[in-house]
């Protein structure tokens, strides 16, 4: 009759070391959302299309393995994720046409997940921007997030061959944040590795003898006893723009522009990225828009850790 004959309380534990993905395990960690145009060979191959070389890289940045088993792209791209389980530390990619990915990343394919996304399909990441929602076999978030071609976001993931690359994704950073992304270090991208670097100097020590810091050489990008592309400074309209170098690929790196309230204490400054200008291999020069106050001085700093 619907009345209530009694409660109990049961506790499932589970015994298996494989996790359902999750916000805590999963990090989307590189996306091609608008490829280079295709070769004169890789036309003649009947790819002639440069949106068939999209591809989606997720990463296990948890300590067990995960099982992708019900999760889907339901926003940017609608597609259910095949069964599949992902080791710790193990990246594995989504192809928008496994043919054409296979053609031009043929080193990748035992990272490729089954499946396509898009063959035949207006299913493609939008090359202007848009809103990715990853979701769990539930409907719940893992991942939401909305990326930009434009500052603050990196310029040249769009269409000028470099993937658009999540900086240091083992510590689950917010994909929201368009400081938490880069360029690949090369055309292409790195789909299913990683193309960032390790800091194998000392910092506090000047091995090469520039009279700079061997992890500021490291950050910048310098080769030995070079000094280019320290900061420097620039004013018009009411906006001071702040110049630098930075390797791409020191993920192990933070950048901080910090401006001081009395010379003493400083902050992060208001700073904004304005542009990303490639000057070599996995190098670019990065220039940040700080807004002036009328009347008032300001003093700006850049800081690099590890």
């Amino acid at each position: 009759s619907g009345a209530v004959i009694g409660t109990d309380t049961i506790t499932i534990d589970n015994t298996s070391p494989v996790e359902p993905a999750s916000a805590a395990n999963i990090a989307v960690s590189e996306l091609m959302y608008h490829p280079a145009a295709p070769t004169a060979a890789e036309v003649a191959a009947g790819f002639t299309d440069d949106d068939a070389f999209e591809y989606i890289e997720l990463m296990n940045i948890g300590t067990n393995p995960v099982d992708l088993t019900g999760a889907s792209f339901t926003s940017g791209i609608a597609h259910a994720l095949p069964a599949a389980t992902v080791a710790p530390g193990a990246r594995v990619v989504l192809a928008r046409n496994r043919a054409a990915f296979l053609s031009r990343h043929p080193g990748a394919a035992a990272s490729l997940l089954a499946g396509e996304y898009g063959v035949g399909t207006g299913n493609k990441l939008d090359n202007g921007g848009e809103g990715v929602v990853l979701a769990d076999a539930l409907g719940a978030d893992i991942r939401r997030f909305s990326y930009g071609d434009s500052a603050p976001w990196p310029s040249a993931p769009d269409g000028g061959g470099p993937s658009l690359t999540l900086i240091s994704p083992a510590s689950n950073p917010d994909h929201s944040v368009a400081a938490n992304w880069r360029p690949s270090t090369a055309a292409g991208g790195s789909p299913g590795g990683s193309d960032a670097t390790t800091f194998g100097g000392t910092a506090g020590a000047d091995a090469d003898g520039n009279g700079l810091d061997d992890l500021l050489d490291y950050a910048l990008g310098h080769a030995a006893g070079s000094t280019a592309g320290l900061p420097a400074l620039s004013v018009a309209g009411g906006v001071a723009s702040l110049s630098f170098r930075r390797n791409l690929a020191a993920d192990d790196v933070v950048f901080r522009i910090e401006s001081p309230t009395d010379l003493a204490a400083w902050s992060a400054a208001p700073a904004t990225l304005a542009s990303q200008v490639a000057v070599g291999a996995g190098v670019v020069t990065e220039t940040w828009s700080i807004p002036l106050v009328s009347g008032e001085r300001l003093f700006l700093r850049v800081v690099t850790s590890n």
